[in-house]
Order: structure tokens, then C-alpha cells, then sequence
């Protein structure tokens, strides 16, 4: 919902030509509650296993 929020307002700068990056404290802020809340949330099992796959290849752990 966050990111949804994010991309309309970004829209509407976007109609108006106006660069929302700079201007947009309303942007700011939800980014930081979008990176807050993803650092609160538990990760779900596939995406867990798949980064710890990944960083095992990495590391070349894989056998």
C-alpha cells in the first residue's frame, strides 16, 4: 500500500513536470516508514532459503 502511495504521488509530479524528488517531503517520508516496515516484517521461508542459496553460491558452500 506504501509503495502504491509512493508511485501516485510520484504521478502527480510527473503530470506537473515537477522533479518529486527534490521537492516531496511527503516521498521521503514514506520511503523511510517503506524501508522501517521491511526491516520489522518477517521474511517468508522461500525468500529466506533462496538468499541464503544465493550467498552459499557465493561463498562456493554448496556442497
Amino acid at each position: 500500500m506504501i509503495h502504491r502511495t509512493i508511485r501516485e504521488i510520484q504521478g502527480i509530479y510527473d503530470c506537473f513536470e515537477q522533479q518529486s524528488d527534490k521537492v516531496s517531503t511527503e516521498l521521503a517520508v514514506l520511503r523511510a516508514l517503506a524501508r522501517e516496515i521491511k526491516t520489522l516484517v518477517p521474511v517468508d521461508f522461500r525468500t529466506r532459503l533462496r538468499k541464503e542459496l544465493q550467498q552459499a553460491v557465493a561463498e562456493e558452500r554448496y556442497e
